[in-house]
């Protein structure tokens, strides 16, 4: 079977159209976006000559990497906006953007392939006053062999590396996410969902 790879940065950009600026004044930088998620996605999709689907909006806007209903789907100020307003929200820049994805994964495998999903994020060094102790975070299932696999392969190769690298760390691999949802609907056998974390 043919592995076809496929990358995403759902946290790319933390960009706000105009009229929601408003609602943000004062937020730090850094809660818009993952920094440098963007800028390793595209080394990694170039390297392996995969396509790259990246969020065009801030995740305070509407959080692509989370699934419908989820209680962080909208960030604080959205959830305050009226239904009408945030149903548009979800049409204009969150379904476009999950309905693309899906597609190209759902035709890959159509067509006999095995759809390796690496969903491209980083995080801030320390959280809460607590340094985190890890450099590059793999996260997967591991009740899905396809992703334990190849989890383990990303890490022994990065483990040549003067890094600390760890399996679901900072956070658990199968919290709801991008991949998360993928998993629900493909296959272990087609569809290996991973979502890299990298220290800030």
């Amino acid at each position: 079977m043919k592995t076809s790879f496929l990358f995403t940065c759902e946290h790319a950009s933390k960009a706000l159209p105009g009229r929601f600026e408003a609602y943000f004044s004062g937020i730090d930088e850094h809660c818009r976006y993952d920094k440098g998620a963007l800028s390793y996605a595209k080394v990694l999709s170039e390297r392996l000559e995969a396509d790259l689907f990246i969020g065009k909006q801030s995740r305070l806007l509407v959080d692509l990497n989370r699934s419908p209903g989820h209680r962080s789907l909208f960030s604080d100020p959205i959830k305050e906006c009226p239904s009408s307003e945030k149903i548009r929200i979800l049409e204009r820049y969150y379904w476009p953007f999950r309905k693309e994805v899906f597609a190209v994964v759902s035709e890959r495998i159509q067509k006999g392939e095995k759809v390796v999903h690496i969903s491209c994020h980083s995080f801030v060094p320390e959280f809460k006053g607590r340094r985190r102790e890890v450099d590059i975070g793999v996260l997967y299932d591991p009740s899905r062999n396809g992703e334990v696999s190849c989890a383990h392969s990303i890490v022994r190769g990065l483990r040549v590396l003067p890094i600390m690298v760890h399996c679901n760390a900072p956070y658990r691999g199968v919290s709801d996410g991008h991949v998360t949802s993928f998993r629900r609907q493909f296959s272990d056998e087609h569809y290996v969902g991973i979502e890299l974390e990298v220290n800030q």
